[in-house]
């Protein structure tokens, strides 16, 4: 009975040792094939390139499969990155994402953020900002294009939008949240889906930090970096009803 004993406590201790190896570390199995399905998923979306997988690991901090990549067609290596236990969801396609117009995304993002802030304001003034993500790859738009509301994409930009929560009740949030739905509809623009995000302006936080700043010379802080969630909500073109969700402090 007692060897029994502790040959259970054995293969418990093992099992929780492998365990936590495997939150670390990964393991050999799950990194073989999800090495094989990076290579799988290069092949079948770029099947005129060939690639090579020079290393990989598991980066614990992401609990993904990461590997560094390199190709005919590549100027220099690359990263890519495969969630789930055998690495079967992509999570980052460092190829796709070195292709990008970097310079001309973020000028779109510029442009249309401007354009919504004053598009929103006379049914949502409770909005601070307006960033539009944009995946436009090289040669797909001139590079001098300029944003207006009726251009379109290969994918469609995402939306995240700001809003100053103070003094803003949940029904006025919706109203705003709708409001800005609406708008979008009204002058066509193209996008994958929206969240917003209203805040409150922490001021103690700030202050307590603003104080501590004056005798530490290295911490640096800036007012917009103190703000708390207060209301969150996303849609897309087609939602038909936008759920709100209400966070305390």
């Amino acid at each position: 009975m007692k060897k029994k004993i502790w040959l259970g406590i054995a293969i418990t201790v093992t099992l929780v040792f492998a365990f936590i190896a495997n939150a670390f570390t990964g393991n050999p199995l799950s990194k073989m094939i999800a090495k094989q399905n990076t290579e799988q998923f290069l092949q079948k979306t770029y099947p005129e390139e060939t690639f090579h997988i020079e290393r990989g690991w598991y980066n614990f901090k992401t609990g993904t499969y990461d590997f560094i990549v390199t190709g005919n067609q590549l100027p220099q290596e690359v990263e890519m990155m495969r969630a789930g236990f055998f690495g079967q969801h992509p999570h980052y396609d460092g190829v796709r994402d070195s292709r990008m117009d970097t310079s001309l995304n973020r000028r779109l993002n510029e442009q249309a953020g401007a354009y919504l802030v004053e598009a929103f304001r006379s049914g949502a003034p409770n909005v601070r900002g307006v960033d539009m993500t944009f995946s436009v790859m090289r040669g797909e738009l001139p590079t001098h294009t300029d944003w207006s509301p009726t251009l379109s994409f290969v994918e469609e930009p995402w939306l995240m939008i700001m809003m100053d929560a103070t003094n803003v009740s949940v029904e006025q949030f919706e109203e705003e949240v709708q409001f800005m739905q609406q708008t979008l509809e009204d002058l066509g623009i193209q996008y994958r889906s929206a969240s917003v995000n209203a805040q409150l302006w922490d001021e103690d936080t700030y202050e307590l930090n603003r104080q501590e700043a004056e005798t530490n010379p290295e911490l640096e802080i800036d007012r917009d970096d103190f703000w708390y969630l207060r209301y969150f909500a996303s849609f897309h073109p087609k939602t038909k009803k936008i759920e709100t969700e209400v966070y305390d402090q």
